[in-house]
């Protein structure tokens, strides 16, 4: 039998993934009452296409799903030492997680990750080529980071379905995301209803409030694409 381990982490990425979710966030510990960072943890489940986690294997012993900024405890069996994904961790699916609280808001730029580079292509800025995770210096498929500048938002109809897209600027260094935050719609968008052949754009608030949590997907025919798994503004003060 496979040794059972808790991971307790703040909840950072809760995105859509197919007809299920995708959750990441970073491992926490309590230290002089403040919460310090750890590692990025992605519980996976290999039991579901593309290891996603079904909303009742994610379902909180108090019976609530857990939201961004949630602290939970995991019960996980192993890593599963994968160069494109390295921070998956295999679930143990029969356990129930268990809620902790809420991470403090204010506290939101202690999780902040400082990358010299956003993952960059000459060629194209929503995709990398496959096995690009594997060769950085520092292997990554998650940042939360607080971008500078230039968020821009363009929504269209594409074969009937609804693409979302945020693009900006990250030292000098232009992306784009596909945007799988749940929430996004409800938050953003106000009702409004995006028809076939439109494109709706808009830009996002930029008064330092505005955190991301972006994280690249496994190799999809040749390609690791770029996500805004979540789009974040702190309370104002």
């Amino acid at each position: 039998m496979e040794n059972l381990i808790y991971k307790r982490i703040v909840i950072l990425a809760n995105s859509v993934k197919r007809s299920h979710w995708c959750v990441a966030g970073k491992q926490i510990f309590a230290s002089n009452g403040r919460w310090v960072p750890g590692l990025w943890v992605r519980p996976v489940d290999p039991s579901t296409e593309g290891g996603a986690i079904t909303r009742e294997n994610m379902r909180c012993d108090n019976g609530r799903i857990p939201q961004p900024f949630d602290i939970v405890d995991i019960p996980m069996l192993k890593c599963v030492v994968d160069p494109h994904h390295p921070e998956d961790w295999i679930i143990d699916s029969s356990r129930k997680w268990k809620y902790i609280g809420t991470f403090p808001a204010n506290d939101a730029d202690s999780l902040l990750d400082s990358p010299p580079h956003l993952w960059s292509s000459r060629t194209d800025k929503r995709k990398l080529p496959e096995g690009y995770i594997a060769k950085m210096l520092r292997p990554a498929s998650l940042f939360f980071i607080k971008p500078a500048t230039d968020f821009h938002i363009a929504i269209f109809k594409e074969e009937d379905r609804p693409r979302r897209r945020l693009s900006f600027r990250y030292k000098d260094t232009d992306h784009e995301f596909d945007i799988t935050d749940p929430t996004f719609e409800d938050r953003y968008l106000h009702g409004h209803r995006i028809i076939p052949g439109q494109k709706f754009e808009m830009t996002l608030p930029q008064d330092g409030r505005l955190h991301l949590c972006l994280s690249l997907t496994p190799p999809f025919h040749g390609a690791h694409y770029k996500i805004a798994a979540t789009i974040w503004e702190r309370p104002p003060a």
